[in-house]
């Protein structure tokens, strides 16, 4: 190794050439290798031969696509070929592999086809996948499936062998075809088929012959067309016997040219008519009547119209029945039920019930009496023949004594019950006790009394006077009461306390219809009420109070419930509402659309808003000045919108989505997004902040947009992200800087991939595309452009990275270079060629002692001098010492001393 020096020496220099213009090109030319044309030796001793290759890394090397190495490992290749290759012979004495660089068979091409040579193999071709051939031939048996699921062997009893079913679109057997024990089809045998066991037929089976069987299922329709005698031995022939739930079974009589009749155990479904309807029962029962049915129906269609199609049915004997028997009635109560009307019942309290006229042509004879209803007794037995309860009409009634009505012991000539009296003899002729019904006009020459002896009044009436129809009618004419002079209505005009003391006008039908004013005169309940729909509406009381929907109205006028103004009128409070005064005015502007609260106050104050929970009230809680400054929790609020306290814009977080411990109030503004959101790296508006551009122009505004996100999934975790925006071209949104809760930021990205990622573009201008540390004083050199990497005394290396990135290849990589501080020992400078760390000896390039501060290069070995190489040197021009005489230095004048 030379060392070079103030003076050191140099024991051997090697030249790649020996052209001294060239020499610039051999610079990082190694000397251990030899470049050139041609090579004729006896012997070549090297490690690597590089044809048309400068840096060969295998033993030989043609290019970029033939390769040779002498290895040991079996996972390693001696020859590598990158491109075709022709050989009129190959030999290979274990396993040959197509796509396969691990072949485990005599030839393997890729995952697919196996060829097997050894001895004994159970499959010496093996295919993954179809084989396509013109002619296959088999010599023995030929085998399909794992578990030998179709075998074909020539030699075997049955040749062709399949466990599992068989498709296929004809079968041709020329003998015979057997399934299992129980089939035979034999075509030339006496029974052609022969069935050991049930049989179930779908569809139609045609028999010409005979049909002997033991049991015959059918799930279709069964039709025996033969127009002969069917006869049973058994005595019993069941219908329906596996028949579904509600399904119909029945016997029907084929009729030509009309309905067919039938007789069955008919049900009622949903889709059935009104219980009761013709064909339609609404019950279950056994039926007889004639349907359009066929064998082949589940449920029997009625005929309901039988008026074309009756069907007579005749008992020859006697017909009994345990029950009851409907006549144009599905629902009989009684032993004889005839519709609805007429009922037989032979145990019941009346034999013949008859709802409706009954028409005798002769006479009808009742040994006792006849009673018609509960209102007319006929008796003859009785004291009272006839007895009438109820109205009676009669053209004249002619009595020889008295006549009674409500009254068993009359007195009077004509007795109505003992309020209406007629006596031909008595000082009285007409008394009446209650009310009497005068038709025309009731004269009295004197005072009136009406329900007392003695009258007051030129009418007294102690009771109650209505004007109208009766009692409950609903009368149209219009009733009144007059006067041609003053009128006075006083009610209570002598009693005291607070006792029957109103006057109520009311109108209305009903309590809940009426409408009434209840003026009441008490000594402590003055007041008049107004009420509609039963409900007290309005209320004005003895103290002048005016109460609307509120009956104990504490102000001059107290409201439960809205007011409304209508048009544009107002709601005015204080002085009139012109200028100088002190007032304020709620109203709506119709025409315009729109409403205003206005007030007119002194110079420096204004609207003020308050609202307390206590019983006094403290500073207001919004103020709006004369000067249009608006402040919240400020009563001299300094600028348009001045808030003395923390804002909200939308609501605070709840607990549940927070820590539960952060109090949003205690910080003066929090902005807050309510559109909810758990997904990831989907950033939505927070705040904008925007400066409008010029009002005569076109030019867009300015403006930043703020915008949060959650970068990564992790539980219920924030995983906060900030994204800066800014509008750049038609107030479009630029990220130009991200800040994540990772403690990551990145400028220009909004996916930071350190502490610090700054997206850069462009090519060839270091102060615009890259990193720009600039102090722009001039003509000051103490002001400096510094850009430091700074760690502790105990903690790591200060180093800059520079790494080449290639993501075209998984996964990823980064070469490059370090340049840096190794914080281990001394404070060592290094260039390694190492992008993740400083301090890696082996890769280090440029090596500066932190204590000497000797160089090495390929080494860090400095302590024999300035500089230590490891490795050759190769100089373009000349290596000159100082301190020699003859040296640069000293024919410039100098000394051999560098100085520092």
């Amino acid at each position: 190794m030379p060392f070079i020096g103030n003076t050191g020496k140099i024991e051997q220099i090697y030249l790649a050439r020996l052209d001294p213009q060239q020499v610039e090109d051999q610079q990082a030319a190694n000397l251990d290798n030899i470049r050139t044309g041609d090579i004729e030796a006896s012997n070549v001793l090297t490690s690597n031969i590089g044809i048309n290759v400068l840096d060969p890394t295998h033993n030989f090397e043609l290019g970029s696509n033939l390769f040779m190495d002498d290895t040991l490992s079996p996972d390693e290749f001696v020859l590598d070929v990158k491109k075709r290759s022709r050989a009129e012979k190959l030999f290979v004495t274990q396993q040959f592999g197509v796509a396969n660089t691990n072949p485990t068979h005599a030839m393997d091409v890729a995952d697919v086809f196996f060829i097997e040579t050894t001895a004994g193999a159970v499959n010496q071709v093996q295919i993954d996948g179809n084989l396509r051939a013109s002619n296959t031939l088999t010599m023995t048996r030929a085998v399909w499936g794992a578990n030998e699921t179709v075998v074909i062997d020539p030699s075997a009893d049955d040749e062709v062998l399949v466990q599992g079913n068989v498709n296929c679109q004809k079968l041709t057997a020329t003998e015979g075809l057997s399934f299992g024990a129980n089939i035979l089809f034999d075509d030339v045998g006496s029974n052609v088929l022969v069935l050991d066991g049930n049989a179930n037929q779908i569809g139609d089976f045609v028999i010409t012959g005979d049909l002997t069987c033991h049991n015959l299922v059918s799930t279709g329709t069964a039709i025996y067309n033969t127009v002969n005698n069917i006869a049973t031995t058994n005595a019993i022939i069941e219908v329906a016997q596996n028949a579904g739930t509600n399904q119909d079974a029945a016997i029907v009589f084929h009729q030509a040219n009309e309905s067919n009749a039938f007789i069955g155990y008919v049900h009622q479904t949903s889709s059935d008519a009104t219980a009761g309807a013709a064909g339609n029962p609404g019950i279950d029962e056994f039926a007889i009547g004639r349907c359009t049915n066929g064998a082949a129906a589940v449920s029997m269609d009625i005929v309901d119209d039988i008026t074309a199609e009756e069907i007579n049915v005749h008992v020859y004997g006697k017909l009994y029945t345990s029950n009851s028997v409907g006549v144009a009635n599905t629902h009989p109560t009684e032993t004889l039920h005839v519709g609805s009307n007429l009922m037989v019942a032979d145990t019941g309290s009346n034999v013949l019930n008859v709802t409706g006229n009954a028409f005798f042509t002769g006479t009808l004879t009742s040994n006792t009496g006849i009673l018609i209803g509960s209102n007319v007794i006929v008796d003859d037995d009785a004291a009272t023949k006839l007895a009438v309860t109820g109205n009676t009409s009669s053209t004249i009634l002619f009595a020889t004594d008295k006549i009674a009505v409500a009254n068993s012991a009359p007195v009077d000539s004509i007795s109505v019950s003992d309020k209406f009296r007629v006596s031909a003899t008595g000082s009285n002729v007409v008394t009446v006790e209650g009310n009497a019904v005068i038709q025309s006009n009731l004269i009295s020459m004197s005072n009136l009394a009406v329900g007392r002896q003695v009258p007051n009044e030129t009418a007294h009436i102690q009771g109650s006077l209505r004007l109208g129809d009766t009692a409950g009618a609903d009368d149209d004419a219009e009733y009144g009461i007059k006067s041609t002079g003053q009128m006075a209505i006083h009610a209570n005009d002598a009693g005291a306390g607070d006792s029957h003391t109103s006057l109520l006008l009311k109108a209305g039908a009903s309590t809940a219809r009426e409408a009434k004013i209840d003026v009441r005169g008490g000594d402590s309940n003055t007041c008049v009420a107004f009420s509609t729909l039963d409900v007290e509406r309005m209320r004005l009381t003895s103290s002048g109070n005016l109460g609307l929907a509120n009956v104990q109205p504490a102000e001059r006028l107290t409201v439960t419930g809205n007011i409304q103004l209508t048009g544009s009128s107002g709601a005015i409070f204080g002085e009139a509402f012109a200028a100088s005064n002190k007032s304020t005015k709620i109203h709506t502007d119709t025409a315009a659309g729109e409403s205003f609260i206005e007030s007119r106050v002194v110079a420096g104050k204004g609207l003020n808003f308050r609202a307390t929970s206590s019983a006094n009230f403290g500073d207001p809680a919004m103020t709006i000045l004369d000067s249009s400054n608006v402040g919240v929790g400020q009563s001299q609020p300094a600028a348009k919108l001045h808030v003395g306290g923390s804002t909200f814009v939308n609501d605070a977080l709840a607990s549940g989505r927070t820590d539960g411990a952060f109090d949003h109030a205690a910080t003066p503004l929090t902005v807050t997004n309510i559109d909810d959101n758990a997904s990831i790296n989907s950033p939505n508006h927070v705040l904008n902040l925007c400066r409008r551009g010029a009002s005569s122009s076109t030019i867009k505004g300015q403006k930043a947009e703020f915008a949060m996100a959650r970068w990564e999934s992790s539980g219920n975790n924030s995983r906060t992200r900030l994204d800066i925006n800014l509008a750049h071209d038609l107030y479009n949104n630029v990220n130009v800087l991200t800040m994540r809760s990772d403690s990551r930021v990145g400028v220009g990205t909004n996916a930071p991939r350190s502490s610090l990622h700054v997206r850069s573009s462009g090519s060839e201008n270091p102060e615009g595309n890259g990193l720009l540390v600039f102090n722009s004083t001039k003509n000051v050199d103490t002001e400096d452009a510094i850009a430091c990497i700074q760690v502790q005394e105990t903690g790591g290396n200060p180093f800059a990275s520079f790494a080449v990135f290639d993501d075209d290849v998984n996964p990823a990589t980064r070469t490059g270079w370090s340049i840096g501080v190794d914080n281990a020992t001394t404070k060592d400078f290094r260039i390694t060629a190492n992008v993740s760390s400083v301090s890696n000896v082996q890769q280090t390039a440029l090596f500066i002692d932190g204590s000497t501060s000797n160089i090495g290069i390929g080494t860090d070995v400095t302590s024999y001098g300035k500089l230590s190489v490891e490795g050759d040197i190769l100089m373009g021009n000349k290596l000159e010492f100082g301190g020699v005489t003859g040296d640069q230095r000293t024919r410039d004048g100098g000394t051999g001393d560098f100085g520092h």
